[in-house]
């Protein structure tokens, strides 16, 4: 993250979206060195994913005083987590057309941090199956995670030819653009999240971002 460039974090999972049994959102605050803070979606909409992908799994080593880690980072990666990865890989090589796994693959993945190494799995499943609204974000967050707002830009686009009007696609298309510079294009956008009015939580979003892009710079 540059120091004087307000960046706008799209993140998007199964691990966020399984805790909440009811569709809704809710908003974080993300500050740079500018001091500015940028509203982020995170969606917890009720999961459709299959359900080896919900199922708890001890990916993540303990801390040192034996709780599981609450967030878990590069360097705390259990060997479960490796032994389960090592296995999804293989039965991917087997059968590469294996939904279940390239869900289950991309996602632990993108859990741990390593977005590139997502990214061709979850682009597998979407190919297989682009009707998952999860999955499809789950990309997203992984193409933001390294600033690939085109590619980030592309699949959003993508959600929005299957799911027209999405409220959280709308309002990442808004996001996307402005981590770019592109001010204008992202107050369209999120005037259009803040005016249809369908999600009053990315509404209220959409407006506090809105009352943000003024202090925002490239």
């Amino acid at each position: 993250m540059a120091p004087s460039h307000i960046t706008i974090a799209l993140l998007i999972g199964y691990t966020q979206a399984s805790k909440m049994p009811q569709r809704l959102s809710t908003i974080l605050l993300l500050t740079a060195a500018a001091a500015v803070a940028v509203a982020v979606v995170v969606s917890l909409r009720q999961p459709s994913l299959p359900s080896a992908a919900r199922s708890p799994h001890p990916a993540f080593a303990k801390a040192a005083d034996g709780r599981p880690e609450a967030v878990p980072d590069r360097g705390n990666v259990s060997h479960e987590f490796r032994a389960e990865v090592a296995a999804l890989e293989a039965r991917l090589t087997s059968t590469p057309s294996d939904t279940a796994a390239l869900v289950r693959l991309g996602s632990l993945l993108l859990t741990a941090h390593q977005p590139a190494t997502a990214i061709p799995y979850l682009e597998r499943y979407t190919a297989i199956n682009p009707t998952n609204w999860e999955i499809w974000l789950q990309l997203v967050t992984a193409y933001g995670a390294l600033n690939d707002w085109d590619k980030a830009l592309e699949a959003t686009m993508a959600m929005l030819a299957i799911w027209p009007n999405d409220p959280e696609a709308m309002y990442n298309v808004g996001a996307i653009h402005a981590n770019q510079g592109e001010y204008q294009e992202a107050r369209r956008w999120w005037e259009r999240v803040r005016d249809q009015g369908t999600d009053s939580a990315l509404a209220n979003a959409a407006t506090a971002s809105l009352r943000r892009l003024p202090n925002m710079r490239p």
